[in-house]
């Protein structure tokens, strides 16, 4: 253990001094401080005669600090305990500048091991606007070497009561096991995609047809499953009037499609080698399901009904397991499916899958064992737990992170009166305190909730969007700041106070009403409502009440309309600007797009956009995207990104983080070790 463990260990870890593109450096106790303690404390020493080497030195400045050290200490704490800590040295035979050398050393090394347990910085987007097809056209031997045999067992945080693939609007990592899919993302080889029910496919000339060949496999009742089936799923997947959260990713894409033979389909496009067609068809919601069993159904909704009840599930199964056993808001268990279609697969014989939505019971599960995975994308804990949980755990559990995939955000209803008024939306986008927001919830670990993702060719460089209003800081003084993450006294600039303030007196805003905010039972949900009520009532005198309800229960409300705000993250599906476009900037609205706000040049720009081949043309059209978005006039204020992660327990071998938690969950290659 070095010098830094105690400030690794609370979460306020040193970072190197980022690059452009990199996350922000933790706010708090830095390797800075505990130098500048360390060598004050050594200072004022006069050599001694018991001949202590500078490394017996190191060691013991090392040691007693470690031992000395608790979660949360703070610069001053550090400082004592140096001082006890090296109080001994006045007896030695070491002289202060071998002294000094040797404690620089340390918090030199004590940083590197403490940046290495922290963490991995937010990785940026691949910057490759358009995907050409052709580089993913790659099949890969399903069977991994592997153990066969035992049973895995795994936590998710909620329940969401949804089992209709196409219907979900975040949770298909507990039904993406059950089914297959036309594509699907390699597990080892994570981006780059691969067959699944697909042999083979290629493209046609100008880009705008695929053609899909199948393998030969079997619904449960033994019927083949054929084109028809995976027609009849494409055409459910963009049916109008049904809500499609993930699943209708498909539709700015998809013109149609018609079957060749039994096992083979031609897929037409609206768009020539658009970004995002075969990523999205990649996706865990893009299921395909037995039309035989589901098309005599009366209607879509009955469709739905009979997908979500989970003792119906085993009979539309084509996945690697099936559906043993199920009690809501308790568990689902899970069992190999021995009609799938892929020889060897899969090696494990089940999975249980625990809902566990206590934090302290969570952490427990994992230390002895009842636990082995996390299966959601994260477990709820806050940064400083989290890296508290990994050092506890470490060289038993792996802490995975998928990279910048999480985007949290406000959504109002921008058609209840009086939030329908664009100056009462943009008052309330430039009263929130997005740094605050970062630092206490993420101890600093994340990144301004910019429209498109920051440190990628989405989104200007962090100095522009430092003089964004929403995004502007200053120092003590009032000095403006173009790098705000690693100043502990940054405050909201007053200038959007003022103009927030200002806005709501021109719109006539009654302050003596209180608006509702909806709230999930996620530790986040509820502190993100906490501090937006706390940001609102004392920026702009907004009231909040904070109602907290089920996760389904807020789903429903906001397919009808009934709320004012409610925080909900997003999990991103793709790594490309389609991406946020298709889930909340265009209609008909995505997952986070319910009430279908629209803006008619955000419209076009999503759809030439995906229509531009050359990279800096697509590039100036995000921007332009962006700049609309970040007037605060729509009805999602972009908070901050974070990373997901899946924890991971050492017995659980060949097991490969996905780029999303969107992809992947079939968990077909992964086995136990004895």
């Amino acid at each position: 253990m070095t010098l830094l463990v105690l400030a690794a260990a609370c979460g306020e870890a040193a970072t190197p001094e980022p690059a452009p593109t990199s996350p922000p450096a933790p706010v708090g106790v830095t390797a800075e401080d505990v130098a500048a303690a360390v060598q004050a404390a050594v200072a004022g020493m006069q050599p001694g005669a018991s001949g202590m080497s500078p490394e017996e030195m190191m060691a013991m400045v090392e040691q007693a600090v470690a031992a000395q050290a608790e979660p949360g200490a703070s610069a001053a704490e550090i400082d004592a305990m140096v001082r006890a800590a090296t109080s001994a040295a006045a007896e030695g035979a070491v002289s202060t500048e071998d002294l000094r050398a040797a404690i620089d050393q340390a918090v030199s090394d004590a940083v590197t091991q403490a940046v290495a347990a922290m963490p991995t910085p937010l990785p940026t987007f691949t910057p490759v606007p358009i995907a050409t097809p052709a580089s993913a056209m790659i099949t890969a031997p399903w069977f991994r070497e592997g153990r066969r045999g035992g049973v895995v067992p795994m936590s998710n945080t909620s329940d969401q009561g949804f089992t209709d693939p196409h219907a979900e609007p975040g949770t298909a990592g507990l039904t993406s096991k059950l089914m297959a899919q036309v594509l699907r993302y390699d597990h080892v080889d994570t981006g780059v995609i691969i067959g699944d029910l697909a042999k083979t496919w290629d493209v046609s000339a100008d880009g705008q047809a695929y053609t899909f060949v199948f393998h030969d496999a079997k619904w449960p009742d033994g019927r083949d499953i054929t084109a028809e089936d995976v027609k009849f799923s494409l055409d459910r997947m963009v049916e109008e009037g049904s809500p499609r959260p993930r699943a209708g990713n498909l539709r700015p894409y998809y013109a149609g499609s018609e079957v060749v033979d039994a096992e083979t389909l031609r897929v037409d496009t609206t768009i020539a080698y658009a970004p995002g067609f075969l990523q999205y068809l990649a996706i865990n919601y893009m299921k395909i399901l037995p039309k035989h069993i589901l098309e005599p159904m009366e209607n879509d909704e009955a469709r739905q009904r009979f997908l979500n009840n989970p003792d119906n599930l085993n009979s539309v199964v084509s996945g690697p397991f099936r559906v043993q056993s199920y009690l809501q808001d308790n568990f689902w268990e899970y069992e190999r499916n021995p009609g799938y279609f892929k020889e060897g697969l899969p090696f494990l014989d089940g999975i249980r899958v625990f809902i566990i939505k206590n934090l302290t019971k969570l952490t427990t599960a994992f230390r002895t064992e009842q636990v082995l995975m996390n299966h959601n994308a994260d477990m709820g804990l806050t940064l400083r737990d989290l890296v508290a949980f990994q050092e506890d755990m470490r060289g038993t559990v792996t802490v995975h992170f998928l990279g910048a995939t999480a985007f949290d955000g406000f959504t109002l209803n921008h058609t209840k009166p009086p939030l329908d008024n664009p100056n009462v939306r943009r008052a309330i986008y430039l009263a929130f305190d997005r740094l605050d927001f970062i630092n206490t919830n993420h101890q600093g670990q994340a990144k301004m909730g910019t429209p498109f993702p920051p440190g990628s060719w989405m989104t200007p460089p962090d100095e522009v969007v430092a003089t964004w209003p929403g995004f502007r800081y200053v120092d003590s003084a009032g000095n403006p700041l173009t790098n705000y993450y690693d100043v502990p006294d940054a405050v909201k600039d007053p200038r959007d106070l003022e103009e927030a303030n200002r806005l709501l007196d021109e719109a006539g805003f009654d302050r003596d009403q209180t608006f509702v905010w909806l709230m999930g039972n996620a530790p986040l949900h509820k502190n993100m409502g906490t501090l937006a009520k706390q940001q609102l009532e004392k920026n702009i005198g907004v009231k909040i009440e904070l109602e907290l309800q089920e996760f389904a229960t807020i789903f429903e409300r906001a397919i009808s309309g009934n709320y004012d705000f409610f925080f909900l993250w997003h999990g991103i599906n793709i790594s490309d600007s389609d991406e946020l476009f298709n889930q909340i900037y265009v209609t008909p609205g995505g997952s986070k797009n319910r009430l279908n706000w629209e803006h008619p040049r955000i419209q076009e720009l999503f759809y030439e956009s995906a229509r531009e081949p050359d990279p800096t043309a697509r590039q100036a059209l995000i921007w332009e995207a962006g700049d609309i978005l970040r007037q605060g006039e729509d009805h999602w204020f972009g908070i901050d990104w974070r990373q997901n992660y899946v924890a991971v327990n050492s017995k659980i071998q060949n097991f490969f983080p996905a780029q999303t938690y969107q992809q992947g969950n079939h968990h077909e290659a992964i086995w136990l070790a004895e």
